[in-house]
């Protein structure tokens, strides 16, 4: 203990002691004054708290407190081992020429570096490439300004007809140019590959050129009718060929009704296959679209739906159901040789007079209605009117060869006539009804509508040959 440390101690004890009991009374002179009083015990309290309660002086560090340690001082490095002495050998000889192997860190190979090729003996280095010429700046479009439409090649060196002008009302091609296609004469070929390809299961080789002239040239579709109506009349030919019956005249003596029940049932439902359903689904979404009621939007959607309502459920049973009955009682002969035949031709030239007068709208369609005109229907219905006429006299002379008997009388040859130009006027009147009722309800002809025309005009055809049968015959 140091001698500080002895002189705070004493000092302490000092004062603890420095009072007298009654010192503090006597010598203060207002305290003789007062009254006395009775003095009070104080509490004796242990020493040993009044020495904890007393104020101590802050004690003074020494410089010894703030002495920073040494630093440990580093161990001695050990000396380096001597190797060991060289033993002596059995033979009397040391080992200090032996070396000790140790294993070493395999070295790495070096670093592949491929040969450059050697140049070839007979290498010229090519001349410069020629420079590119200079644009003109003005010509060049910045990034932010689109580039202005160039003029049109003149026509005249062009191996391309001009365009179809449009006209602003309804966006029809005019009537000088309907017809032209990009391929000239050889776009016939085109265009009846194109529809036979489009309107049949028979798939033909087109092109995109073909599908445009066939969007063009939609007078041609009479070609397909012939084509369908042909097979739909050689397959009832045979079952009448098969069939027991007698020929009396120009009629044909059927000894069973399921006779003709069975032909009207193979032309209906082949004319239905061969055309893939096509114009059996238009007709359908166009029964859904006609029946119902509200605003055009709701026509347009009823017609656009993928699915069938009761509207269209009625109209495909009606006209079908229609077809076969009218068909099954026309007298046998005349069905084979005129009737099957004519009304798939007719009924495509009904599709024709639909286009002429619908509007076009934006489906598949469109073109098509867009590019007929009156020159076109009046092209459709001379090739329809041809062709029904070289289809009775096939099937007639096909008839007599068969069968053994005559088909071509003064009667018949009458009956034909005036069923190719009943048929001709029917299907005009038709497709213009069914487009003039697009119109109204949709407010556009597509190809849904097209499709109802052909088999509403189908049946109007079939009506037209059952009563001229039954009348003239």
């Amino acid at each position: 203990m140091s001698a500080d440390d002895n002189n705070d101690d004493r000092m302490e004890d000092e004062l603890l002691n420095e009072r007298p009991e009654g010192s503090d009374i006597k010598d203060d002179p207002a305290a003789e004054a007062a009254p006395e009083k009775p003095i009070e015990k104080p509490i004796e309290e242990p020493i040993e708290e009044l020495a904890v309660q007393a104020p101590r002086r802050p004690r003074t560090m020494s410089a010894a407190a703030f002495r920073v340690p040494p630093k440990p001082e580093k161990p001695p490095e050990k000396p380096p081992e001597k190797p060991p002495e060289a033993e002596p050998d059995e033979s009397g000889g040391d080992r200090s020429d032996m070396v000790i192997a140790r294993p070493q860190a395999a070295e790495k190979p070096p670093p592949y570096i491929p040969k450059p090729p050697e140049p070839a003996k007979d290498y010229e280095p090519s001349p410069d490439p020629p420079a590119a010429p200079q644009r003109d700046a003005e010509a060049d479009c910045t990034p932010w300004e689109l580039p202005k439409p160039t003029e049109d090649p003149p026509q005249e060196n062009s191996p391309w007809p001009p365009p179809p002008a449009r006209d602003r009302r309804d966006g029809r091609a005019d009537s000088d140019s309907v017809g032209q296609s990009p391929q000239g004469s050889s776009g016939l070929f085109g265009a009846v590959k194109a529809h036979i390809s489009f309107f049949t299961i028979f798939r033909m080789d087109v092109d995109m050129d073909d599908i445009r002239a066939a969007e063009k040239r939609m007078y041609l579709v009479p070609f397909i009718g012939l084509i369908i109506g042909l097979i739909a009349a050689c397959a009832a030919l045979a079952i009448f060929l098969v069939s027991p019956w007698s020929a009396s005249g120009n009629h044909l003596t059927i000894n069973a009704l399921s006779l003709g029940t069975a032909a009207a049932v193979i032309a209906v439902g082949l004319t239905t296959v061969i055309t893939k359903f096509l114009h059996m689904d238009g007709l359908a979404d166009f029964g859904d679209g006609v029946a119902v009621s509200g605003p055009r939007e709701s026509h347009i959607r009823a017609l656009k739906d993928t699915g069938i309502g009761a509207g269209g459920l009625a109209l495909a049973l009606t006209v079908t159901l229609a077809s076969f009955a009218f068909l099954s009682d026309v007298v046998g002969v005349f069905a084979v040789t005129a009737a099957i035949v004519g009304m798939e031709i007719f009924a495509k030239n009904g599709m024709v007079s639909a286009a002429v007068f619908g509007l076009p709208g934006n489906g598949m369609a469109a073109e098509q209605v867009r590019s007929t005109d009156m020159k076109s229907l009046i092209a459709s219905t001379v090739i329809a009117v041809a062709l029904s006429a070289a289809a009775f006299l096939i099937m007639a002379i096909a008839f007599s060869l068969f069968a053994g008997t005559g088909a071509i009388g003064g009667r018949m040859l009458l009956a034909v006539l005036i069923f190719i130009g009943t048929a001709a006027a029917a299907s005009i009147v038709t497709g213009m009804t069914t487009a003039s009722t697009a119109n109204a309800k949709f407010g556009f002809v597509n190809g849904d509508v097209l499709g109802a025309t052909n088999e509403i005009t189908r049946l109007v055809v079939l009506v037209a040959a059952f009563a001229i049968s039954h009348i003239v015959l």
